[in-house]
């Protein structure tokens, strides 16, 4: 009898875990606009129909507070690899609740920003006082959004850390590319030292969303001064990615419940960065959607410790 009455509780029990979860998926909100089209990202766009705009879409699983990433030792993986991994946040912050988010950029980071141009590039820069060498970080907006937009998420670890942040004015994609001559990043870096003196042993790349897409081109495609290159909800696709001669790592963050970049994309776009020379590794974040600008901070210093890993000439 009390075998049949533990097998009757378990299957209740999974019965009630099922109807939780189906009823979590279903609580995400109907996605907004549609992603604009952009001649210059034809090959780049993600593998999924009915995309939308990346920075106007509503979070699927709205969390109101920061994500808490499990700590991870950061350590290099041997070159021509791909791994993956899963982040994990605490379930009291998966809620169900459906509701539409926006984003200003902060006063802090409108007073602590300087606004700059190389060339036709225009740029925003967050330059700390101080008269070390000290690293960069370029960092590229999620579509539509301003530069100050992806300095604020970084803002904390930069005064943290002691980090140099300039954001280049994307908007215009297309127009930002054509701008985009084979030594404009390299003036552009000139310029700032002019200002605070940039260790060129510590430039990095971010970027988030089509943010994340450029910065995958340029740490791709071009032979640029950068040791490493995070992203967070972007990058091209398999298709797009050539064999590199100069192959820094890759740090591909994405919610496993991103309504834009698929996971299934994202493991053929990390297969083939691996086949292309980059040490690749995708970090899926557990029930987290395509929202950037409430966990952005969290995932910056996270970035941020493994690009210092990727600068110790023997990491732990």
């Amino acid at each position: 009898m009390r075998f049949y009455s533990g097998v009757i509780c378990g299957l209740v029990a999974c019965v009630f875990v099922y109807v939780v979860a189906t009823g979590l998926t279903l609580a995400g909100p109907q996605l907004g606009d549609k992603l604009a089209s952009l001649s210059w990202l034809t090959s780049l766009q993600p593998n999924r129909n009915g995309a939308t705009d990346p920075d106007t879409v509503q979070q699927d699983t709205p969390l109101n507070a920061q994500l808490v990433l499990q700590p991870m030792a950061q350590t290099v993986t041997a070159p021509n690899t791909f791994i993956t991994r899963t982040r994990r946040m605490p379930w009291l912050l998966h809620q169900a609740q459906q509701h539409t988010q926006d984003y200003t950029p902060s006063s802090a980071v409108k007073a602590a920003s300087q606004p700059g141009r190389t060339g036709a590039i225009h740029w925003q820069a967050f330059l700390p006082e101080g008269t070390t060498p000290a690293p960069l970080v370029i960092l590229f907006a999620g579509a539509g959004r301003s530069p100050l937009s992806v300095v604020d998420m970084w803002l904390d670890t930069a005064q943290r850390h002691d980090v140099i942040l300039v954001s280049p004015d994307t908007r215009d994609p297309q127009g930002f590319l054509s701008d985009l001559q084979h030594d404009t990043l390299q003036q552009m870096i000139a310029q700032i030292s002019q200002t605070r003196e940039v260790d060129p042993d510590q430039i990095y790349l971010f970027g988030h969303s089509q943010g994340g897409q450029v910065a995958l081109t340029l740490a791709n495609q071009i032979n640029g001064p950068w040791r490493a290159v995070a992203t967070h909800g972007g990058f091209p696709q398999a298709a797009s990615i050539r064999d590199a001669a100069a192959a820094p790592p890759l740090r591909l963050y994405l919610g496993d419940r991103d309504q834009i970049f698929s996971v299934t994309s994202a493991q053929e776009a990390g297969k083939r960065y691996a086949r292309a020379g980059h040490r690749t590794e995708l970090h899926l974040i557990a029930e987290h959607g395509h929202w950037f600008y409430d966990k952005g901070p969290r995932i910056a210093e996270d970035a941020w410790q493994w690009f210092q890993a990727q600068s110790d000439p023997d990491p732990a």
